[in-house]
């Protein structure tokens, strides 16, 4: 089976959903576009970015329970947040390379 069978949802047949596996296939390749688009750094920026709109948006909705592999929401939110942070820093050195 492929990486997108075992990491599918199983269905109440038993086997994996081919809606989820499509789905799942799409958001890596958009995801790998549009970090292909601009530079590395910037979709580092962008998505955790995202990333922590999402988070800070489902703990104010007191949906704090995850399913990512950090667990905690204090983890994932020092994970973005570094992230973010280095993102920001080599977006800035890169346009400043550029500009000088």
């Amino acid at each position: 089976m492929s990486v997108l069978h075992d990491a599918a949802p199983v269905a109440e047949s038993g086997r994996p959903r081919a809606a989820s596996d499509a789905v799942r296939a799409c958001t890596m390749t958009l995801v790998a576009l549009v970090a292909w688009a601009i530079t590395p750094p910037a979709a580092v920026l962008l998505f955790s970015t995202v990333g922590l709109i999402g988070v800070l948006r489902a703990h104010q909705a007191d949906k704090v329970v995850g399913h990512c592999s950090l667990g905690r929401p204090k983890l994932i939110v020092a994970y973005l947040s570094v992230a973010w942070l280095l993102g920001a820093w080599f977006t800035v050195a890169e346009v400043s390379a550029l500009i000088s």
